[in-house]
């Protein structure tokens, strides 16, 4: 072989290889203007701190999250402990759903609060009403709190964010 034909299938092979991006090519994955949740570690306990806003710059390995009525926060990815993504409002998100998970939780809990006041006390003479009638209260006011507090915003963890 010649001595340019070393070198030139060397480059012809090389240029047959699949083109791979850099890390600093890959497609970020969130955009700006997507509702995230940023945890980050602080100080020197691993507690996470977590700040919910907007995207609003991805400026190369910087993540600026516009947080309504207040100043925009600015975080190192490097910083960044988990990184999740609003998928949206889950079935009790809004408010009108809200209630209506409330009164649901608060009618079931009393259901089940009453059958379980009356098993405990069955066998007890009289009890039984007695039983079924201080258990549905105790049931209506907890399921009130359970409906209440479930269904909110819902969140996924953004792939490719690792730490």
């Amino acid at each position: 072989m010649t001595r340019l034909a070393r070198p030139a299938l060397a480059l012809a092979l090389l240029s047959l290889a699949p083109a791979v991006p850099v890390e600093a090519q890959r497609a970020a994955p969130i955009g700006v203007g997507e509702r995230v949740r940023v945890s980050v570690a602080t100080g020197r306990r691993p507690r996470h701190r977590s700040n919910t806003g907007t995207v609003a710059a991805l400026r190369g390995d910087t993540l600026v999250l516009d947080r309504a009525g207040s100043e925009p926060l600015v975080f190192p990815l490097a910083s960044v402990a988990r990184l999740e993504r609003s998928t949206g409002r889950g079935p009790c998100g809004r408010p009108a759903a809200r209630l209506g998970c409330m009164l649901a939780g608060a009618l079931g809990g009393a259901l089940v609060g009453g059958v379980i006041g009356y098993a405990a006390t069955q066998g007890h003479g009289d009890m039984s009403g007695i039983g079924a009638l201080a258990g549905a209260p105790v049931g209506f006011v907890l399921g009130l709190l359970v409906g209440g507090v479930i269904g909110g915003e819902r969140w996924e963890r953004v792939p490719g964010h690792r730490r």
